[in-house]
């Protein structure tokens, strides 16, 4: 597919034939505001307006491939040839076989000529052009599916940047209900806010069995803190180590990503996918581990009542060597599958300052690195 500046396809080559010359009179162009491009089919007039009207792309196609075909079965009755063609557009088959059954209970001339026409190898050009006429459907409808797919995965993102907002002794209490942390976390302490008593102690469970301290919500008059709890001893946020706070909003999103209520459904599975920015930030190397061990075992579990395909999925950029130690520890100890881990390198091009090289790298069963390039971690020779 070639485009110009104008979001027109100048070129739509399919199993080497541009199909752009079957459509006279039309300007084949990309929809606006789609993720994959999504085709339309503009006359002349429509071009030139602002928002161009939509058309249907089965009848334009179902037209061309009439105009394509009736020169050469001649036929005296166009409607009935139309019916017939447009009945095997919406089969969407593109290999022989599937041809033939959609048309086995045609008109003895339509199915005869369609079947003269796949087994007559000085008729394979022609077949060629038909086939890809109805690709132009087949593309269409693949396209808007993936389209929808990606805005399903898409819709159900959450993202925590790099760098997290420092922690304060006091917040202002804001009476406003959040449903979201913030990519900073700088609305972490009124995300706990909104959260039920249930949801605060589940949430502070859980970072207790990973960490070895809980969390708990203290409000006093027109202020909240937060409070970390260990042991039976209660101290401030601001009063224990920095890393702390740098992880909460982590493991908070984290544990939200499987928590939070579903999306609206639709007839597409949705997939839950957090995406993380160098959790590993003022971090012990031990916690570095840990944190490790709370993608895991979020991977492991789901809520209850929810299907195991839509676990969570997890993207995390990260400069931890101890983290990915960690991750190959786990595969070894059976914790989590090999299959389920994939690691991407990006790596500066030595032959240019402006090029990145990426490849993937990944564990074996027994959790060890495969195609890992020595000295990954090391500071380069000079």
């Amino acid at each position: 597919m070639s485009i110009d500046s104008r979001q027109r396809i100048t070129e739509l080559s399919i199993d080497g034939f541009d199909v752009i010359e079957h459509f006279p009179g039309l300007s084949l162009q990309i929809a606006q505001g789609t993720i994959l491009p999504e085709l339309l089919f503009v006359t002349k007039e429509e071009e030139s307006r602002t928002f161009a009207r939509r058309r249907k792309g089965d009848g334009t196609i179902s037209r061309a491939l009439l105009e394509l075909i009736l020169p050469r079965m001649g036929v005296a009755d166009e409607s009935e040839l139309s019916d017939q063609i447009l009945s095997l557009l919406a089969s969407r088959s593109l290999t022989k076989e599937e041809i033939r059954s959609a048309v086995a209970s045609q008109s003895k001339s339509w199915k005869n000529f369609v079947y003269a026409m796949i087994s007559n190898e000085a008729d394979s050009i022609f077949y060629k052009k038909m086939r890809s006429l109805i690709g132009v459907a087949v593309l269409s409808d693949l396209l808007s599916r993936v389209d929808q797919q990606l805005r399903n995965i898409l819709a159900g993102v959450l993202y925590i940047g790099p760098a997290r907002a420092r922690s304060e002794r006091y917040y202002r209490y804001q009476d406003l209900s959040v449903s979201e942390i913030d990519p900073d976390g700088k609305n972490f302490p009124m995300f706990l806010n909104s959260l039920s008593y249930y949801q605060v102690q589940r949430l502070s469970d859980w970072i207790r069995g990973l960490f070895g301290y809980g969390i708990s919500i203290r409000r006093e008059g027109g202020h909240i803190s937060i409070d970390l709890m260990s042991d039976g001893h209660r101290s401030n946020i601001v009063d224990t180590g920095y890393g702390v706070s740098q992880i909460l909003p982590v493991l908070g999103q984290i544990w939200w990503a499987r928590s939070r209520p579903p999306l609206p459904a639709s007839r597409q599975r949705q997939v839950s996918l957090l995406a993380i920015e160098q959790p590993e930030l003022h971090l012990h190397p031990a916690h570095q581990a840990l944190l490790a061990d709370a993608l895991v075992g979020e991977i492991q579990s789901s809520p209850d009542g929810r299907p195991p395909d839509s676990r969570i999925r997890f993207v995390v950029e990260t400069h931890s060597e101890t983290l990915v130690n960690r991750l190959g520890e786990l595969i070894g100890n059976g914790k989590i599958s090999h299959s389920d881990v994939q690691i991407v390198l990006f790596e500066a091009d030595g032959s240019s300052e402006h090029v990145t090289t990426v490849r993937t790298s990944s564990f074996n069963e027994d959790g060890e690195l495969v195609n890992w390039p020595y000295g990954f971690f090391q500071p380069s020779m000079l």
